[in-house]
């Protein structure tokens, strides 16, 4: 009686609980390789460290900013879809 007890309780704690929002995670190629990666304005180091790594987020949208002087900085948004991403970004330099 006991367990069936427990497990009716166990089963009812499951079904209250709210899904947690996935977590996403990225890793990143870019020209030139040491361009610096910036997520929501937090500078995360240089691209070529998140070649081979994967950097985790959190769920929602996020800022991605990748600039390195002399070159024209590039921004976009990353939305989470679940599953691993690689970004890749090529900076233009800037006109003379």
């Amino acid at each position: 009686m006991r367990a069936s007890l427990l497990a009716l309780l166990l089963t009812l704690g499951c079904r209250t609980q709210t899904p947690r929002a996935a977590a996403v995670a990225y890793r990143f190629r870019c020209d030139p390789p040491q361009a610096r990666i910036i997520i929501d304005e937090e500078d995360r180091g240089p691209c070529v460290v998140w070649q081979d790594r994967w950097m985790g987020l959190g769920p929602g949208v996020h800022r991605l900013r990748v600039e390195r002087d002399p070159w024209l900085p590039q921004e976009q948004e990353l939305r989470p879809n679940g599953r691993r991403n690689t970004i890749t970004v090529t900076l233009r330099r800037e006109p003379d």
